[in-house]
């Protein structure tokens, strides 16, 4: 369709951009004589030690790479499965069983626990025996008392004993020339009480498998080693709710397999991944962490089973990394895997599709010490979705200069969901009560028709209170 021509009723009509422009030129000399009249150089009172912030709107929560969880769940609502989901968000991968001879075992991951870090690797068993065993299975001594704590201290472990993970601890001997001690429960119970359960900062977890005290490069880590289909248990029901359809939760099944057979570089060599967010969350079996509660739930352990065994492979044979996040927010990031429109991102029950959040400028401005902050312009986006897509660079307009961001580091600082963000012009609500803002405000009910907004009046404020017409007629022109 052709775009309407100008006739007169364009000039008539207040919202016609020859009337604004019109209305510009004039409120500029309005403003700059009576607002200089009127002292406008000076601070006003009511302005001083005011909030100014910034709208910022967005899309998706995390980091858009590979699966969206909230996509995976619209998809399996509209009547995808599993496959289906999987081969949509790790295009160049396929469905299979992970290689022999891998950097991860199947039956054998190594998860650190990260809660444990600065703490002596201690665990306790209800009932049985703890066995220490070195990695070339000798055997390094038995503890009956009911907890073990293995305390690294000149190069060495020092073996103390106690009745429960509340302790008082007794040494009793110390093991030289080993870097790794694995500590094994030997029990004829079952359930929860054949399990060893980590004496962590503040409460304890209960682990399949068995617990190792690590030192490297001098320092001791605690890791759990456990068979990948039991670490997936404590995994996937925390990464998706046990409650989405069944697809969605193989889905998260085999990308969280996948994700954890393929290695993580961050914490080799004595680990091959983590418990929490900067690897997968994961539990063990049971925990007390939020209270006491099982780990496991009954529809990701079907989830887990429906999808024994599969990763996805990629095209070397390997197993691919498959990150996920929340919520894509309509569109994938690309990198590792190909970017995709993520249609199923946009179900109703997501409330990370679309979000906005307001942010002191306050904050930007003691990050910088530029002085005040004018604007906050995205100036390069990825090009993929509604706005443009990610931000890749932003640049901050300060009085004092410019500073260039990466989207990402932007995101970080400010806390935001994602790096799919939009931001608004600088406001300062406070300007209205001012007597400048009155100026503003009436002479834009006299040249335009209409109150200013809270967005225009910090506009002008600023453009006049600096004298600097460029910027008087940049601010004139945004939206």
């Amino acid at each position: 369709m052709s775009r309407p021509k100008a006739d007169d009723r364009d000039v008539k009509r207040p919202g016609s951009r020859w009337v604004r422009v019109l209305g510009a030129q004039l409120m500029t000399i309005a403003l700059v004589v009576a607002l200089v009249g009127s002292g406008w150089g000076v601070e006003p009172a009511a302005a001083q030690g005011m909030t100014r912030t910034i709208e910022i709107t967005g899309h998706g929560w995390g980091h858009g790479r590979g699966m969206g969880q909230y996509g995976a769940y619209g998809y399996a609502n509209s009547g995808w499965g599993s496959a289906q989901i999987l081969d949509h968000y790790y295009g160049g991968t396929t469905a299979g069983a992970a290689p022999a001879g891998g950097s991860v075992s199947p039956a054998n991951i190594r998860v650190e626990l990260r809660y444990m870090r600065g703490q002596t690797t201690a665990v306790g068993l209800s009932s049985g025996a703890i066995v220490l065993r070195g990695t070339d299975e000798a055997d390094l001594g038995r503890i009956e008392s009911g907890a073990a704590r293995l305390r690294f201290a000149n190069n060495g472990f020092v073996v103390e004993t106690a009745n429960s993970c509340a302790g008082p601890w007794v040494a009793q001997s110390r093991i030289e020339g080993r870097t790794t001690v694995r500590l094994l429960a030997q029990t004829s119970a079952s359930g929860i009480d054949s399990l060893l359960q980590a004496c962590g900062p503040g409460y304890r977890t209960w682990y399949q498998g068995e617990i190792q005290a690590v030192i490297h490069n001098g320092a001791a880590f605690t890791v759990n080693a456990v068979g990948v289909e039991d670490y997936l248990r404590g995994v996937v029901p925390n990464e998706m709710p046990s409650s989405w359809p069944a697809p969605a939760l193989e889905a998260q099944a085999v990308a969280a397999r996948s994700y954890a057979l393929a290695g993580d570089a961050r914490q080799q060599p004595y680990a091959d991944t983590c418990d929490t967010v900067l690897c997968q969350v994961y539990d063990g079996a049971f925990t007390e962490r939020g209270g006491f509660r099982s780990s496991t739930k009954p529809r990701t352990d079907a989830a887990i089973i429906a999808s024994a065994g599969t990763v996805r492979l990629n095209g070397s044979g390997g197993v691919a990394r498959t990150e996920f996040s929340s919520s894509t927010g309509g569109y994938t990031a690309g990198g590792a895997f190909p970017a995709v429109a993520d249609d199923g991102d946009a179900i109703a029950v997501n409330p990370n599709h679309s979000w906005s959040t307001t942010v002191e400028v306050s904050r930007i401005e003691s990050r910088y010490n530029r002085g005040r902050l004018l604007a906050m312009d995205v100036t390069a986006r990825n090009g993929l979705g509604a706005d443009g897509g990610r931000v890749g660079t932003v640049t901050l307009r300060f009085e004092g200069g410019t500073v260039t961001e990466t989207g990402a580091a932007v995101r970080s600082f400010l806390g935001l969901k994602s790096n799919w963000f939009s931001p608004g012009p600088v406001v300062d609500s406070s300007l209205g009560a001012t007597p400048e803002g009155g100026y503003i405000n009436r002479s834009y009910q006299k040249l335009v028709g209409r109150n200013a907004s809270e967005a225009e009046i910090t506009r002008w404020y600023d453009a006049v209170r600096r004298g600097d017409r460029t910027e008087r007629r940049r601010a004139n022109d945004r939206p």
